[in-house]
């Protein structure tokens, strides 16, 4: 059993279709990167945290429809949608994280 749920991201950029599965923490490192890059720049606020009960389906459904509301809102900024750093997301193979982490400053 996963200790951890992750959440089909797909769509369309410049480069054509994409679908990718990813954690909450992707998205998380996401944003953190987004607001350090744009920092005058509103990025939507991710849903909450949970520590107890991370797993419940409700939860679950719950979330997905947060962070999908999350990646609309980015996508209507195209200096956000088109970045190096969305692509760690939709396109990145491996870990996000190292992905923002490999992107110059």
């Amino acid at each position: 059993m996963n200790k951890y749920c992750t959440y089909k991201v797909s769509g369309t950029d410049a480069e054509g279709p994409f679908e990718v599965m990813r954690r909450y923490s992707d998205f998380d490192n996401l944003r953190e990167a987004l607001v350090a890059k744009w920092p005058a720049c509103f990025i939507a606020p991710l849903p909450p945290k949970k520590a107890m009960n991370n797993m419940d389906p409700i939860f679950i459904e719950e979330r997905r429809r947060h962070l999908e509301s999350f990646l609309k809102r980015v996508a209507l900024k195209s200096h956000l949608w088109y970045s190096e750093e969305m692509k760690c997301l939709t396109r990145g193979i491996g870990e996000v994280e190292k992905g923002l982490k490999a992107l110059p400053k």
